[in-house]
């Protein structure tokens, strides 16, 4: 398994100042 695989596996998306995250929780107070 590479890189692009794994990222693609967990749904991981691109953060603006490098890396990857996955959002697991939002406030609905925003």
């Amino acid at each position: 398994m590479n890189k692009h695989e794994l990222i693609q596996q967990l749904s991981l998306q691109s953060h603006p100042e490098g890396g990857y995250y996955s959002e697991i929780y939002r406030s609905e107070v925003m």
